[in-house]
């Protein structure tokens, strides 16, 4: 009983010389499609890298918005960026270009905006601030994101705002046992029996609370007058403690935690994707 050569219905070729000529592997690929092409026809696929970005500056790549129209739809809709077209090589098979670095470099300001401590918001580059920046940029380099120092085309870009906020507010009490509900204090007959008249005695209360922001925009669409697409914002707050250095360590272990909640921060060949997250020290 003879074999039966089974044929796929689809045929597709992968390499990172697909429109890209870096070696021999290119002519090799290019040759045996033209025989590829005969067999399958317009289901031979051939998928390799969009490194040029541009149809124009790319001689080996004519784009055709119609081709695979349903497909490229889908890819998008998942997060992965593709043009599809024609390798302009003999035979025109039909290629699929890869964007595989939407996002890849990011940059982060070297200074910490704060707002509160003084009438107008400064940046600061001491100690504290710097620690709460590179907690930021080792969560980013841990999950492949490149950070190349003075990089004017970075993909996103990272601002890192402090601010820190005291509450004050008086109250006045005309009853000299005022300091009742508060456990410690002497019951109310410990001075004698005090009635009548008795001049009102302000008591002022005062909290601090701080809070960390860190907003990610998307610096590949930047246009003059426009605002940056933010892509992801952490807001990590709570009540000030009584040492600086113990809430920039909370911050930092929030900082931690903010990106474990958010695992679709990566950088992948595939995509890039993120969202909106919240966390609180």
């Amino acid at each position: 009983m003879a074999k039966e050569l089974i044929k796929p219905d689809y045929l597709f070729e992968v390499s990172w010389e697909v429109c890209n000529k870096v070696g021999g592997i290119y002519i090799v690929i290019a040759t045996q499609s033209l025989y590829l092409k005969s067999e399958y026809k317009r289901h031979h696929i051939m998928v390799g890298p969009d490194v040029w970005m541009d149809t124009e500056s790319n001689p080996d790549f004519i784009e055709d918005p119609a081709l695979y129209r349903s497909w490229r739809m889908q890819a998008a809709s998942e997060g992965l960026r593709v043009r599809i077209g024609r390798w302009n090589v003999p035979g025109k098979p039909t290629a699929i270009l890869v964007d595989f670095k939407q996002f890849q470099t990011f940059d982060i300001a070297d200074s910490l905006l704060i707002i509160g401590q003084s009438n107008k918001p400064v940046y600061s580059q001491s100690d504290n601030a710097l620690a709460l920046i590179q907690a930021v940029r080792t969560n980013m380099e841990k999950r492949g994101f490149i950070y190349p120092p003075d990089n004017p085309d970075a993909d996103l870009g990272i601002q890192l705002t402090y601010v820190i906020k005291t509450e004050r507010f008086v109250q006045y009490y005309d009853d000299p046992y005022w300091w009742l509900d508060y456990p410690g204090y002497w019951p109310s007959g410990y001075w004698g029996n005090w009635t009548g008249f008795y001049y009102p005695r302000p008591v002022t209360y005062t909290y601090t609370t701080n809070a960390l922001l860190a907003d990610i925009v998307n610096l590949t669409t930047e246009e003059d007058g426009k605002p940056l697409e933010i892509l992801w914002t952490s807001y990590i707050g709570g009540a000030a403690g009584s040492s600086v250095q113990n809430d920039v360590k909370k911050m930092q272990a929030a900082v931690d935690q903010a990106f474990v909640q958010s695992p679709y921060i990566r950088f992948q060949r595939r995509s890039f994707s993120i969202n909106c997250s919240r966390s609180r020290s």
